[in-house]
């Protein structure tokens, strides 16, 4: 690791993200960033990562991962080419996905893991634990009425 001062710093170097968090540090601490960017250390994926994984159960490049999910939830959850590059760069070094060789070997091609499948399939459990908790609260809301 090499010490870098702010003055080594380009200001294309600085995503919005970066200035996001340090306003959020000197608001509210570290709890603060850490509750917004480390959903995969604790076991939960964001919708985004959830949709890639489903998808990438096959093979699968960027610009099919993004129709693909778009095409599964009906144009309801559309995910951009930024947040799809950075949300693969995370899948990646969580080793929740590899890169593998492509036919043409000009786009890069993901699949899941079987450490992401296995993150999917608790993902699910987690879901549906969560949504059998709404519905016994739905339940006896409408009982008491």
């Amino acid at each position: 690791m090499t010490d870098t001062s702010l003055n080594d710093i380009l200001i294309t170097d600085i995503s919005f993200n970066d200035v996001n968090n340090f306003s959020k540090l000197l608001e509210g601490g570290c709890e603060a960033i850490m509750a917004r960017t480390n959903t995969l250390n604790t076991g939960e994926l964001t919708d985004t990562m959830y949709y890639i994984l489903l998808n990438l159960m096959e093979p699968s490049h960027g610009y099919m991962i993004m129709q693909n999910v778009e095409e599964l939830t009906q144009g309801t959850f559309v995910i951009g080419a930024g947040s799809l590059y950075t949300t693969l760069k995370k899948l990646l070094d969580a080793e929740l996905i590899q890169m593998i060789k492509d036919q043409e070997g000009n786009k890069k091609t993901y699949v899941i893991t079987d450490k992401g499948l296995r993150m999917v399939k608790d993902e699910v459990d987690r879901k549906k634990e969560m949504v059998e908790h709404a519905e016994n609260i739905l339940r006896e809301r409408e009982r008491l009425k």
